[in-house]
């Protein structure tokens, strides 16, 4: 497995592909907005596929039909979190990206510390803190391990008091496993 940084990727925009990517998240936007019914809500999904298609994109050569995306961190649908002075509860922190990558034939992999329940795509309610929480997946069945912001995520320090470097180096042993040996894992801070 490679481990890259999304700042690594600097040229993930100069790739034979990369003329489709405007295409591609219009095509998902205008999916997204007719099945979530979106009106504000379409510039927080927009954010996200801007902010992590082209990684995707360039981490699998262009093509996400078909691939397991695992993302670590996707974002929630529960709203429970109203009031908390470190997260702005509405559509902005739900899993945009995970509900994209199904639009564009994607097996998408979703998990959060909150609740996702009622999504489309496979996901589970983990602490990705913890040692065993990758456990519930299968040996080299990843093509792609994702993980946009969370290492500086709010809730994960502030909240939890966690550790940014200790978690990741817990993830990578578990991401090792479950990741292709050809297969990536890029992230953001």
């Amino acid at each position: 497995m490679k481990i890259v940084s999304y700042e690594e990727l600097k040229d993930c925009y100069c790739q034979p592909w990369s003329g489709r990517l405007f295409e591609l998240e219009q095509m998902v936007l205008e999916g997204l907005a007719r099945y979530y019914l979106m009106d504000k809500d379409r510039v927080y999904a927009s954010m996200a596929l801007s902010r992590q298609l082209p990684y995707m994109l360039y981490s699998l050569q262009g093509e996400v039909q078909g691939k397991n995306i695992l993302d670590l961190g996707c974002g929630s649908n529960d709203r429970s979190l109203e009031g908390n002075p470190y997260i702005k509860c509405d559509a902005m922190f739900e899993p945009w990206f995970c509900r994209g990558l199904e639009f564009l034939g994607a097996h998408a992999i979703g998990i959060d510390y909150r609740g996702l329940a009622g999504e489309d795509f496979v996901y589970y309610h983990r602490n990705l803190a913890d040692a065993d929480c990758l456990a519930m997946l299968a040996d080299n069945s990843v093509d792609v391990a994702n993980a946009s912001m969370f290492f500086d995520s709010p809730f994960f320090k502030s909240k939890l008091g966690l550790d940014p470097v200790v978690v990741k180096q817990n993830l990578i042993s578990q991401l090792k496993r479950v990741v292709k040996p050809d297969g990536m894992f890029v992230y953001s801070q």
